[in-house]
């Protein structure tokens, strides 16, 4: 026997077999429940190091392309593979140097966010060096400090900027240490 749902209760009744809404819902609760979220996690470097190491990093564990990344004043990070994250702070509220940099060719690291360069406005010197690798930056600038000396430097790698950026302090500078590349994709 079918069983038969009335799908309107009208002069005319229509029905609609049973086993075909069954189907309906375990389909959409299929498709809905294979949709994967990706949470947004604040990712901390605590000390000096790789960045595919998750000791450096608090919480514990190495920052995903949706991760915000924070390198703490006095952090140095070397990024070793091939690396994205969402947002990007360097420096924080302590006066101590830090960045983070490229050591080996063939690694990158691309930022989809913002980039918070000596977030804390500190008079220290922050250095963001791409070396013989390549670094993206294809979010938004929301911050170039104009206390202490920060760095953009690039050797034989790339520096790629989406957003516009200007140099407006004489602490803020852009070093080539050999023949890489800076490519500005908007207004410099």
């Amino acid at each position: 026997m079918k069983h038969l749902l009335p799908l309107h209760k009208s002069a005319a009744y229509r029905y609609i077999p049973f086993r075909i809404i069954v189907f309906t819902i375990t389909l959409l609760v299929s498709l809905f429940s294979s949709i994967e979220v990706k949470a947004i996690n604040t990712k901390t470097a605590t000390v000096t190091g790789n960045w595919n190491d998750g000791t450096i990093w608090s919480p514990s564990g190495v920052p995903k392309d949706t991760d915000n990344v924070i390198i703490n004043s006095g952090v140095t990070v070397t990024v070793n593979g091939t690396n994205t994250c969402r947002n990007l702070s360097i420096g924080n509220s302590t006066s101590s140097a830090g960045g983070v940099k490229i050591i080996a060719n063939g690694n990158t690291l691309t930022v989809t966010g913002d980039l918070d360069f000596n977030a804390g406005n500190k008079n220290s010197t922050y250095t963001i060096d791409a070396g013989p690798g390549d670094m993206y930056f294809n979010g938004t600038f929301s911050h170039w400090s104009t206390s202490g000396t920060t760095n953009f430097k690039v050797g034989t790698g790339s520096l790629n900027f989406t957003p516009a950026i200007s140099i407006a302090n004489s602490g803020q500078h852009i070093i080539f240490t050999d023949g890489g590349t800076i490519n500005f994709n908007s207004n410099f």
